[in-house]
């Protein structure tokens, strides 16, 4: 935003009302935002800003905006419902209040009389937000507690994903409640709508598609582009109830995703981001190295370049000549990048093989190494069982300490579980890969569309410099 230019002095600003709720849910369910405003406009404002986060953070975008029209002479007064709208924080409200003082800014609370020039009227507001602030402190520690609480006992987050409502046992369960906005797909649920989602996603592997499919077919969409990529890697979906801290309880609920539909899932969500935005199904996008080559000396992308050129050969016929290549797009559209020499699409594609076969190789003889070997524990595993065996040692335990030493054996196990699991993962994958390019004749007989699934399966980036393939980085 630019530097606002200041009022001259003795010209009239005008006045702002200011309202804050913490959270979007306060703000929807408990209609607080819609409250103030209107006691706001009632007390005569000439312009509403309004923020929707913590007290406690200073960095709020409309307060701060605030700030610059007062220090710009835009503002006459301020108003508020109560002081714990404008903050938390003790120190921030001082410094509000000296602030405004200095720049002539009046400031009314329309639940509280009080007048910032006396010296009571100072006392009385450092009292008062000293107290909103250990209010604030408070609630965040009963709210860390109550998390605690239900993470010991492998109770569900509050807020349950879409798909999902809250059982009696503090556990998901599908929710059934019916919700289409559309009369001729009335009988739809919630429930029905996720795993619409879900399929209709893993068969264009197109977020926004996806989405405005939901919009056609029931008339709304419960989530923004990068909202639906976070519900549909959420672990809740496959059965989990997964905290902040790596706890985690394993088919606790019922599942929308197994575990082969969610690794598709996140595949074709990792396709879309390399294609470019969440993907696309035509056009250039859909080469099968689009998004892949990039530039090592700017750090850049690169473009793809079709040159044909005719040829008269001695019989009089012509013959028509192809060159695929790839160019970094800043030295050969901006000139910027010393990186002038093209590569070709079978220069490339011979690379990408050749790192394919050795990586299948090198993957194969891992696995025959490692066959029949038991999985090495996780050093995060060792101090677990060491924190364990320390709360065995202590004679009759009782009440938290049982908790306690039932928490950690059941992170033990999901750990070990999770570990055992990648392992196996990785072995069959390298296995996969080692027999199909023991086929010499794989790679000359897959179809392009083939072809394409491979490289966004398998490979991050191809960095090409001085007319050659310099590296080929793989994701396996």
């Amino acid at each position: 935003m630019g530097k606002l230019a200041r009022l001259p002095i003795g010209a009239a600003g005008l006045v702002y009302g200011y309202a804050r709720v913490s959270t979007a849910e306060q703000a929807d369910s408990q209609h607080a935002l819609t409250q103030q405003c209107e006691r706001l406009k009632r007390a005569g404002t000439d312009e509403l800003l309004i923020d929707v986060q913590s007290g406690r953070k200073d960095d709020r975008r409309n307060f701060q905006k605030l700030l610059r029209l007062a220090e710009g002479g835009h503002v006459r007064e301020i108003v508020a419902t109560r002081l714990d709208r404008l903050g938390r924080n003790v120190r921030a409200i001082l410094e509000l209040v000296d602030k405004l003082d200095d720049l002539g800014v009046a400031l009314r609370l329309l639940d509280e009389k009080v007048d910032t020039s006396t010296a009571s009227g100072r006392m009385y507001l450092t009292i008062r937000a000293a107290v909103d602030e250990q209010e604030s402190r408070l609630l965040s520690e009963r709210v860390s507690h109550g998390m605690k609480h239900r993470r010991l006992r492998g109770a569900a987050h509050p807020k349950p994903p879409f798909g999902y409502r809250m059982g009696a046992d503090d556990r998901y369960v599908l929710n059934v409640t019916a919700l289409c906005r559309i009369a001729d797909h009335s009988e739809w649920t919630i429930e029905g709508i996720a795993r619409w989602l879900i399929a209709e996603f893993l068969r264009t592997g197109r977020v926004r598609g996806t989405l405005k499919g939901c919009v056609e077919m029931f008339g709304f969409t419960p989530f923004t582009h990068i909202g639906f990529s976070g519900w549909l890697t959420s672990p809740a979906l496959r059965g989990h109830i997964v905290y902040g801290d790596g706890t985690t309880y394993p088919d606790a609920h019922p599942a929308y995703l197994d575990a082969d539909t969610a690794r598709a899932a996140k595949l074709a969500l990792e396709r879309g981001k390399q294609l470019g935005g969440w993907g696309s199904a035509e056009g250039p996008r859909n080469r099968p190295l689009t998004g892949l080559v990039r530039c090592p000396l700017c750090s850049g992308g690169t473009y793809y370049r079709d040159q044909r050129t005719q040829r008269k050969m001695a019989d009089g016929s012509t013959k028509t000549y192809r060159r695929e290549s790839y160019h970094c797009s800043a030295a050969g559209r901006e000139g910027s990048c010393s990186n002038t020499k093209s590569v070709t699409v079978e220069c490339i594609e011979a690379a990408i093989e050749a790192a394919l076969r050795a990586k299948a190789v090198e993957l194969a003889s891992m696995v025959s190494a490692g066959l029949g070997q038991p999985v090495e524990e996780p050093e995060t595993v060792k101090a677990l069982r060491a924190q364990l065996s320390a709360l065995e040692a202590i004679p009759n335990p009782v009440g938290a300490l049982q908790d306690a030493m039932g928490h950690l054996r059941r992170q033990i196990d999901n750990l070990l579980g999770a570990a055992a699991g990648e392992r196996k993962e990785a072995d069959l994958k390298a296995e996969q890969l080692h027999q199909a390019f023991a086929d010499p004749d794989f790679w000359a007989t897959i179809t392009q569309e083939e072809r394409r699934t491979v490289y966004r399966d398998l490979v991050r980036k191809i960095l090409i410099a001085g007319g050659k393939v310099v590296a080929v980085e793989l994701m396996i």
